[in-house]
């Protein structure tokens, strides 16, 4: 086998790895979860084989995009939002261009994202945040880091926002160490007028933004630098809140 075969062998084996651990972290407690509710093996193993045959015959409109560490990306957004040198005098966000000393590429290294500037601009602008002016620079559009486009499903950010759901959900069951003892909280009401779901929707997107930046900023006063050394590591912990609508099809 030659060196490139080799090379492309391990990758292929790193990928496979990969996927098993994705699958196994949102199978796991779900499937935990079922069998203490009183769910047979067998039940388990019939309805996962229907549910994946159910997914194969499904006509799926949405691409779904892996697109690599995103989390950092949104303190782009965060910094562009909120520090004084990307804002002018009425605390709006600057125009930016993609070089130069005030730029996106400052603010990319500002938020110590080791990226290249312009594929991350062309994420951002790919999803919605950011729109190019008639003057060629980049203009913030979004407050928040948006995911969300025609046609397109990002990978990573969703399936992070089900693993930390099914977490909240389950209380550890499934995994090998003891989870934190996190919670969820809800408001609803099943009868709603159909023509209402818009305005609810607006109503909580709102309200949502305005609570997110407040949790943001009291994320921002405890953060510390990011770690370097694995022992560092070991003593932070990623925590944050999530935030989602729903409303049922009749």
């Amino acid at each position: 086998m030659t060196a490139r075969g080799k090379r492309s062998l391990q990758s292929s084996n790193r990928s496979t790895g990969q996927e098993k651990l994705e699958a196994l972290e949102l199978l796991s407690p779900l499937v935990a979860f079922l069998r203490a509710s009183g769910v047979s093996d067998q039940n388990l193993q019939d309805g996962f084989s229907a549910a994946l045959d159910r997914a194969k015959r499904a006509s799926n409109r949405i691409e779904v995009v892996r697109m690599g560490a995103y989390y950092r990306r949104g303190e782009i957004i965060d910094r562009w939002l909120r520090n004084p040198t990307f804002v002018n005098k009425a605390g709006k966000p600057l125009d930016l261009p993609l070089n130069g000393k005030l730029s996106i590429t400052s603010l990319t290294r500002l938020a110590g994202l080791k990226e290249s500037p312009r594929s991350i601009l062309r994420l951002l602008v790919k999803f919605g945040n950011v729109t190019r002016t008639s003057s060629g620079r980049y203009r913030l559009v979004k407050r928040y880091m948006n995911y969300k486009a025609p046609g397109l499903l990002p990978f990573e950010p969703n399936v992070q926002f089900i693993s930390d759901a099914i977490s909240s959900a389950t209380r550890g069951l499934g995994n090998r160490k003891a989870s934190k003892e996190l919670f969820w909280l809800n408001a609803e009401h099943s009868y709603i007028p159909a023509v209402m779901t818009k305005q609810f929707l607006r109503y909580v997107h709102s309200r949502g933004i305005v609570f997110l930046h407040e949790v943001n900023d009291w994320l921002d006063q405890y953060a510390e630098r990011e770690p370097t050394e694995s022992a560092d590591r070991k003593r932070l912990r990623r925590i944050g809140v999530g935030l989602f609508p729903f409303c049922s099809n009749a």
